[in-house]
């Protein structure tokens, strides 16, 4: 993952802002996403009532280039309170991830975001147009669960997601040259071979190839 510094978007960034989500829209259109951020979605005045907002971030790179941007908001999402399934933990605080978008020059933007939003509240939400599938298959492997259908402000669906910190299962692997943190998030418990839950073969097979390097274990 490159190197991505998060800051808090000022108005001074608003043009590389909507150039970021031009690149972004080009791309869903390529990925074969014809109906998410239509009809000029995330507007200009949108991003500005963000940043006014305190809650429009960026993403600069080593040249402080602004390569991503999103929103990240604490506290209730009125397109939350109604939703055909369940959430995973409806109870806890929870922050949630909006226009989210790169300009595609960056790998692992999507891990940098939501590792910089957990930092700042454990228990996480987003949603996801259906066609947008790349952003669908991301937030899985983050470790992110999909809990039914939400209806937008305007009525088209959405599909929203959740990652609560305290029920993401990991091993962190740290070793010692260079310093390196591997996640390993949740496998589902049914699925099992020889009665043992999958996960701990997907574990096992990674401490034993990593034995010989003398690397370290740590459990959350």
């Amino acid at each position: 993952m490159d190197e991505i510094t998060i800051r808090r978007s000022t108005p001074s960034d608003l043009d590389a802002i909507m150039e970021v989500y031009d690149k972004a829209r080009s791309f869903m259109r390529r990925s074969d996403n014809l109906t998410q951020w239509v009809n000029g979605y995330p507007s200009r005045r949108l991003v500005e009532e963000d940043i006014t907002a305190g809650c429009g971030y960026v993403g600069t790179d080593q040249e402080g280039r602004v390569v991503m941007a999103f929103a990240f908001i604490i506290g209730p999402d009125p397109t939350y309170a109604d939703i055909d399934g369940a959430w995973l933990d409806d109870e806890a605080p929870y922050g949630t991830i909006h226009r989210l978008g790169s300009d595609g020059t960056h790998v692992g933007m999507l891990r940098a975001c939501v590792d910089w939003c957990a930092a700042q509240c454990a228990n996480l939400r987003l949603d996801t147009h259906a066609d947008n599938r790349p952003m669908r298959r991301g937030v899985s492997r983050l470790g992110f669960t999909r809990c039914g259908i939400i209806r937008c402000m305007d009525g088209t669906p959405r599909i929203p997601t959740a990652a609560p910190l305290h029920s993401r299962r990991c091993l962190l692997i740290a070793c010692q040259r260079p310093f390196r943190i591997i996640i390993l998030t949740r496998v589902r418990n049914n699925i099992s071979k020889n009665g043992v839950p999958a996960k701990m073969h997907i574990v096992s097979e990674i401490c034993n190839r990593l034995k010989k390097h003398r690397v370290c274990f740590y459990y959350i």
